[in-house]
């Protein structure tokens, strides 16, 4: 359970990314929370798949924030070009360095962020390792829905059934999991064999740090208007 990360007992935890601290969503949606881990006494260490020209711009700011932390990070630099076959060589490099910081640091808790972390990192739980599957939303089906992968293509079709069949795999095989909202919770119950994940599963939206952004000096008019432009509706999750 994600919550046991804030019991006064001590873990030794590794976030496996396949975004970067110095990109955007890096900066705001990762390293706020980890931060605060950090704080709470739990050693914390970050292995991620830096862009090149983000990392070259934002690299000393990153290293000040988590040397201030105490939080441990690695990374390898992530590559383009050719499809498919530069995934495939991020993930041996992230797959590689996560062994051999596992050899060095013995982590109770590996949090993977979303699908491709999970599959390098599925292999540790059978040496004891417990697994966060932080798998957001249902990934393959948004590559489809985002067009960037064609179901009808042979190899992204291929792709995307294999990452279908491992869905099912990594939600059994996780120690918890952990969606952004009760519907997606709700669509994976109803899945032959999947009832008994409700134990399992933990709703957590995406985060915000209310030192920067406070949604409640925002007035009601303002918030309902931008409600109607996002075409958000008051009950949706």
């Amino acid at each position: 359970n994600p919550c046991e990360m804030m019991t006064p007992t001590p873990r030794k935890a590794l976030f496996l990314s396949y975004d970067g601290l110095t990109d955007q969503l890096g900066q705001s949606q990762i390293l706020p929370y980890l931060c605060g881990l950090a704080a709470a006494g739990h050693r914390i260490c970050v292995l991620s798949c830096e862009k090149p020209e983000n990392f070259a711009r934002d690299r000393a700011v990153i290293e000040a924030i988590v040397a201030r932390a105490g939080i441990g990070w690695r990374y390898v630099f992530y590559t383009k070009r050719p499809p498919v076959l530069s995934t495939v060589k991020d993930l041996v490099g992230l797959r590689a360095l996560m062994r051999k910081w596992h050899a060095q640091e013995r982590f109770d808790i590996i949090h993977c962020r979303s699908y491709l972390p999970m599959l390098i990192a599925s292999p540790l739980r059978r040496k004891g390792v417990r697994l966060i599957f932080d798998m957001r939303g249902f990934w393959a089906d948004e590559r489809v829905d985002g067009k960037l992968w064609s179901t009808d293509h042979p190899l992204y079709g291929a792709i995307y059934r294999f990452f279908k069949r491992k869905e099912l795999t990594f939600l059994r095989e996780a120690d918890h999991i952990v969606t952004l909202t009760h519907a997606a919770r709700d669509i994976m119950l109803k899945w032959p064999g999947c009832k008994d994940l409700a134990r399992k599963i933990s709703v957590i939206p995406c985060s915000v740090d209310t030192d920067h952004f406070d949604a409640a000096k925002i007035d009601s008019t303002r918030r309902e208007n931008m409600r109607n432009n996002l075409g958000v509706s008051e009950n949706d999750d």
